[in-house]
């Protein structure tokens, strides 16, 4: 019987002298599977783009603040109209979901690690926190 560290030793020696970037090239250039090599490749790279697109566009949500502000004071004070209930829920939840938004695209622009969620959190305490209003 031989011994094992003499075996494992002989079967490293031959398989680091396979030759395995000819039989490589040999199946990607020679062989039909050149075709499926291609069209992996290819998609890799499309993929890879794609994802870079969706990435860069995943911080630019529109917004469309509905200004309550403006609202109460074109009705309220210069028509001398009460507001509406419904147009004053529309307004206040437009503008909840905004802040959600704006806080969102924020944290993607303003922080280098745009995945984590304590920066889009510590961006939307800061637009709903009254503390911080001017």
């Amino acid at each position: 019987m031989t011994n094992p560290l003499v075996r494992l030793r002989d079967a490293f020696n031959a398989a680091r002298s396979y030759p395995y970037i000819e039989r490589a090239k040999q199946l990607a250039i020679e062989t039909p599977a050149e075709i499926f090599v291609g069209a992996a490749a290819l998609s890799l790279g499309a993929m890879a783009i794609s994802y870079n697109h969706e990435h860069e566009k995943r911080c630019q949500i529109p917004l469309a603040f509905s200004e309550i502000e403006n609202t109460e004071f074109q009705l309220e004070r210069l028509r001398n109209i009460k507001v509406p209930a419904l147009t004053r829920f529309y307004s206040v939840t437009n503008d909840v979901v905004m802040k959600v938004f704006e806080a969102n695209n924020l944290s993607c622009q303003k922080w280098i690690n745009s995945g984590s969620d304590y920066y889009f959190a510590h961006e939307l305490q800061f637009k709903t926190d009254p503390g911080f209003r001017v």
